[in-house]
C-alpha cells in the first residue's frame, strides 16, 4: 500500500513540474509575438533617489521614470504556482518600461523586479523565491499582483517600490596611495526575495567587492531586510594593489531598514602601514572585532530623507 501511494505521490509531483516547464517553453514561443493583448507599464512609486538622501532636511518626494532609477525589470506571470509568461527589459531597450504580453484570458500573478544588476534576476518556473547572481543585489524595486485578462486590450500601470537597505561606508580621513579595494563580507541579510512580501528569505553570507578610488570617500552595498527593520554583521577588509590585507574591521548589529540608509562615517584607513602589512589577518567569516582606535559615527536616515538620526560609539 505504502508503493503505491509513493507512486502515485511521484506520478503527481512529476505532471506538476512537467506542466510547468511546458508553460515555459509555450513562453519562449509566444514571446516572438506582436499581438499582444496586455501592456505592462513599469513605473516607480514617488520617492526620493538614495543619493539625495543625506542631509536633506527638507527634501519633497518627486517621480522619477524607470529608466533614471533602474536598468533592468524582469517580470513573471504565474498561474496555478507555474509561469506562463516571463519578460525581461533593459534600459537599451527604446520601450523600457513598456511591457507588451499575450496572453490568455484568465486571473494570474504577476511580480516584477526592477533592479540595477549586470544580469537578470532569476525568475523560477515555479513560484518560489525570486534571487539574484552571485548573490549581488543592487538598488531593487518590486510589486506583486493578481491580474485578470480579458478578451479585450487592456493597460497595466504597476507601481515598484524599493525592497532594499543600504549601508555605506563614509571615509573621513586620507585614502592610502596603494588601497585598492575593500571587501564587505556581511551576515543578517538576504540575496533572495519572497515574490509575494518583497522581504528577504535567506540568511546569505555575501562577499561584495568595491574598488577604492583617491577621489571617492562612500562605500555602498545593498541587503533584502526580512521585515522593515533588520541588523547587519559587517566585515569590511582592505587590500593594498599587491592583494595583501591591511586593516579588517567589524560593525557589530548594524540596524538597516526598507527604503533607508544606515551611514557609518569615520577615519577608516587610519592603521593603514604602506610598509608593513598583516598577511595573517583572519578570515572575514570569523567576524572578530577590530574596530580598536576608530572613530565611527553611524547615521540612519528615515524612509523619506528628511531627518538624520546619530549614533556615537
Amino acid at each position: 500500500m505504502k508503493t503505491i501511494k509513493f507512486f502515485l505521490f511521484t506520478v503527481v509531483a512529476v505532471c506538476f513540474l512537467f506542466s510547468c516547464e511546458q508553460a515555459d517553453i509555450d513562453e519562449t514561443e509566444e514571446n516572438g509575438s506582436s499581438d499582444s493583448n496586455l501592456t505592462i507599464m513599469v513605473c516607480p512609486y514617488e520617492q526620493v533617489d538614495f543619493s539625495d538622501g543625506i542631509g536633506a532636511k527638507y527634501r519633497t518626494r518627486a517621480a522619477k521614470a524607470i529608466r533614471d532609477i533602474c536598468t533592468r525589470i524582469d517580470i513573471g506571470i504565474y498561474q496555478d504556482s507555474c509561469i506562463v509568461e516571463s519578460m525581461t527589459q533593459t534600459s537599451d531597450d527604446d520601450d523600457f518600461g513598456t511591457v507588451p504580453v499575450e496572453i490568455g484570458e484568465g486571473t494570474y500573478q504577476m511580480v516584477v523586479v526592477a533592479h540595477n544588476g549586470l544580469v537578470k534576476c532569476s525568475v523560477p518556473k515555479t513560484f518560489g523565491d525570486f534571487y539574484f547572481s552571485n548573490n549581488k543585489v543592487t538598488d531593487t524595486f518590486h510589486y506583486y499582483g493578481e491580474i485578470t485578462v480579458t478578451g479585450e486590450k487592456q493597460t497595466l500601470e504597476v507601481e515598484v517600490r524599493r525592497i532594499v537597505a543600504m549601508f555605506r561606508l563614509r571615509i573621513t580621513g586620507d585614502i592610502p596611495e596603494d588601497a585598492d579595494s575593500l571587501n564587505f563580507y556581511y551576515t543578517g541579510g538576504s540575496t533572495r526575495l519572497d515574490p509575494i512580501t518583497g522581504y528577504g528569505t535567506t540568511n546569505n553570507k555575501p562577499n561584495d567587492y568595491r574598488l577604492v578610488y583617491q577621489d571617492v570617500v562612500d562605500y555602498e552595498i545593498y541587503t533584502i531586510p526580512h521585515a522593515d527593520e533588520d541588523e547587519l554583521n559587517i566585515v569590511v577588509t582592505a587590500y593594498d594593489t599587491e592583494g595583501n590585507s591591511h586593516i579588517e574591521t567589524t560593525f557589530s548589529d548594524v540596524p538597516v531598514s526598507v527604503n533607508q540608509i544606515t551611514q557609518y562615517s569615520g577615519d577608516f584607513f587610519s592603521g593603514w602601514n604602506s610598509e608593513e602589512y598583516d598577511d595573517t589577518s583572519t578570515d572575514s567569516s570569523e567576524e572578530e572585532e577590530s574596530t580598536e582606535g576608530q572613530e565611527m559615527v553611524c547615521i540612519t536616515i528615515d524612509d523619506e530623507w528628511m531627518a538624520e538620526k546619530e549614533y556615537n560609539f
